[in-house]
């Protein structure tokens, strides 16, 4: 009777394994194929570039679509109006260099920040003068690749004054250009072991996977399970770091190109939005947001100055957003305001709207 029910336990436990092994094989085809579909939403409008210093960019004259929110690349190859190189001597020209948060993430073009301080710097003209604000921002771009962009294409539009958006993940490097010491420290900061991404295919669903883990380390910090001291972006940012080094090399180009060209640059930097919330005690596993509260000061203000530091020293102007977004709600800054995976904290229009007032008011005097 004993072997009788101990082959029935055996053959139920496997059963069940076999469940959950198929089960996660079948599911795992889906998200591949959901991937490959959906959750890439840029891969019909993004090709890799001829030129490998920029890497990758926006087939010109394509749409696509993000989340219902559908977005055209101009015939230059970058999201904004129609643009020609050559500029008149009454156009006063800002090019804008960033990432998805500068290319506006889930927002119509008019809600981005460099559309915003456009408008703003045509209604306050006093010079008759016609200000463009052009965006060049590219989702993923890191600093190297930025600094990249500014040698290869944007002087070529003759820009009066660059921007640089710098944001808390702009350090990765996990891409095919990176070196192995790079690729590797950054997927050591996110946790994990060192995978096969050099080949394109593989690259952007590791990209999209690593993202969702820099969402899901940035719950448990904010649930209280992790320390800050723990976080990704402190990991990136660590001195000495292989990520951060390339931050400062980056700077250095990008000071060298702009001193050699005679335009000044302003670093505008950005905090993550879902690291300015924490749990209300006792509360920490309800995932209502009435159940979360906002900190006083972000908790990596430290990173911040240490990033501000590292632009005053290649002679940048620096504008950080930090403490403009830490007097809101954060939840009322974010493009999808929710605590769980499903939140999405770039900066909506509201935080975009926020960080245009915030440059129109550091660069109004020099515009003219």
């Amino acid at each position: 009777m004993k072997r009788i029910l101990k082959n029935l336990l055996f053959k139920f436990i496997f059963l069940v394994f076999a469940i959950v092994i198929f089960s996660s094989i079948i599911e795992f085809l889906f998200f591949l194929k959901e991937t490959e579909n959906n959750l890439d939403p840029l891969s019909y409008c993004i090709k890799k570039s001829d030129n490998p210093k920029i890497f990758y960019e926006f087939i010109p004259n394509t749409e696509c679509d993000i989340n219902g929110t559908k977005f055209k690349i101009n015939s230059r190859g970058f999201r904004d109006y129609e643009y020609e190189i050559e500029k008149t001597n009454k156009t006063f020209r800002i090019v804008v260099l960033g990432d998805s948060y500068t290319f506006g993430w889930r927002l119509e073009l008019n809600e981005t920040f460099t559309k915003i301080l456009e408008k703003r710097l045509n209604i306050d003209n006093t010079k008759s003068l016609k200000y463009e604000v052009l965006n060049f921002g590219n989702p993923g771009y890191n600093t190297i690749l930025e600094a990249n962009l500014l040698e290869e294409k944007v002087f070529d539009y003759n820009p009066d004054l660059i921007i640089v958006a710098y944001t808390p993940g702009d350090p990765e490097c996990y891409w095919d250009f990176c070196s192995r010491e790079l690729k590797k420290y950054t997927i050591k900061s996110f946790g994990s072991r060192e995978l096969p991404i050099s080949k394109e295919g593989f690259l952007q669903k590791s990209k999209f996977l690593l993202f969702l883990h820099r969402k899901y380390e940035n719950l448990l910090y904010n649930l209280g399970i992790k320390n800050y001291s723990d976080s990704i972006i402190v990991k990136l940012h660590e001195k000495n770091s292989p990520t951060w080094i390339h931050v400062q090399d980056s700077f250095k180009n990008i000071a060298e190109i702009s001193n050699k060209n005679n335009v000044p640059i302003f670093l505008v930097i950005f905090p993550e939005l879902d690291l300015m919330i924490k749990p209300k005690k006792y509360l920490a596993f309800s995932m209502k947001k009435s159940n979360f509260e906002v900190y006083d000061k972000y908790p990596l203000n430290y990173i911040q100055e240490q990033i501000k530091e590292e632009g005053e020293l290649n002679g940048f102007s620096v504008i950080d957003i930090t403490p403009y977004f830490e007097e809101i709600d954060p939840f009322l800054l974010m493009v999808v305001p929710e605590v769980t995976e499903e939140g999405d904290d770039h900066p909506n229009a509201m935080g975009n709207n926020i960080v245009a007032n915030v440059i129109y008011e550091y660069i109004k005097d020099i515009k003219d």
